[in-house]
């Protein structure tokens, strides 16, 4: 896919001007919601991961990312993830083999 299938000139915004990082994340929550149509509190509860990878890492850091997108998927994991107030908790959910989220 594309990045041009997923993004448009109007999602991009070439200099952000805040003075928190809580205010920047309201302001893209806001930008998005305008984008597509969704109250920006929805937006703005939505998580928010920080993946940093060494330079020699390869495409370790895309699996990774991979691996991120597949589980914000699944709703249950989602909420399991907001609901968590440990570390340990949290890491359980990210790093739990992938077949046991979609188990009937």
């Amino acid at each position: 896919m594309d990045i041009a299938e997923l993004i448009t000139p109007a999602a991009v915004v070439p200099r952000l001007r805040v003075s928190s990082k809580k205010q920047l994340l309201q302001e893209i929550a806001r930008r998005a919601a305008e984008l597509v149509r969704l109250h920006e509190r929805q937006i703005f509860d939505d998580l928010v991961f920080l993946l940093l990878a060494p330079e020699s890492a390869g495409a370790d850091h895309l699996k990774a990312l991979a691996r991120v997108s597949r589980l914000l998927r699944d709703r249950q994991v989602c909420e399991k993830l907001r609901g968590a107030e440990h570390p340990d908790a949290i890491y359980a959910l990210l790093t739990e083999p992938q077949a046991s989220h979609h188990a009937a």
